[in-house]
């Protein structure tokens, strides 16, 4: 009898023990960075860039990020690494193209860039807190316009998170930030960033320092799973003691 209820006390304590493990690893956490993109390089003017060019100079651990590509609606010569805030070795990234006069014009024409971030395998994004970036305008010509959307299939569907349209100045805009408010996604989250120039066709739209910031953590199965091993081990040892 004395025994039985030792192994049910010992089963109790080992169930409340998972139990805190699964409520301590779900909470919520701190937001922090999950991607960074810099855009550094030796020399500035390059077309068409690699996608080691632009692939993410940061990335948290148990996720992945893709490099920036571009729209169909913007040609190799129009998708470069141009002068940065503070010019080489900090360079930018900066589309061109066809001048179009509204936001419509430049969804219509795939005039965009995009990058995707994807969990890890056991892990989900349990908030996806901020997109923040630094932008300019090439020019002082002409009203120019960036839209930020964001889609967890594919651009199915999407949602806007911000513009910026603005009609004179080269100055740069440093930490400009939207709320992206996605929580407790599982899958790819794409970040597109559509842009457009009204009058000539080579005026362009320059972004840098493009972070996101949110919180990664493990999946409940994950979490489970992660108990219950814990748990075994404390027994085995219990047993072998």
């Amino acid at each position: 009898m004395f025994m039985r209820q030792k192994q049910l006390g010992s089963g109790i304590a080992m169930i409340a023990l998972l139990a805190c493990v699964v409520v301590t690893w779900s909470a919520p956490a701190h937001a922090d960075m999950l991607v960074q993109y810099t855009f550094v390089e030796s020399s500035v003017g390059i077309n068409n860039p690699s996608a080691a060019q632009t692939a993410p100079n940061f990335t948290a651990t148990n996720m992945t990020a893709t490099s920036t590509s571009k729209g169909a609606g913007i040609t190799n010569a129009n998708y470069n690494l141009f002068f940065g805030p503070t010019g080489a070795p900090n360079t930018a990234l900066s589309i061109r193209g066809t001048a179009l006069t509204s936001e419509s014009a430049a969804i219509n024409n795939n005039r965009y860039f995009e990058f995707t971030l994807t969990p890890g395998t056991g892990y989900t994004f349990a908030s996806l807190d901020t997109l923040v970036f630094d932008w300019a305008r090439g020019g002082d010509q002409g009203t120019r316009g960036i839209y930020a959307y964001v889609s967890t299939d594919g651009f199915a569907t999407s949602t806007k998170i911000g513009q910026q349209v603005n009609s004179s100045g080269t100055a740069w805009n440093i930490g400009q930030s939207y709320n992206i408010g996605l929580t407790n996604v599982t899958g790819p989250v794409v970040f597109r960033f559509y842009s457009r120039a009204e009058g000539a066709d080579n005026r362009d739209m320059r972004f840098d320092n493009i972070v996101v910031n949110g919180t990664l953590i493990p999946e409940p199965a994950s979490l489970a799973l992660m108990g219950i091993g814990g748990l075994l081990m404390l027994s085995r040892r219990r047993h072998s003691a």
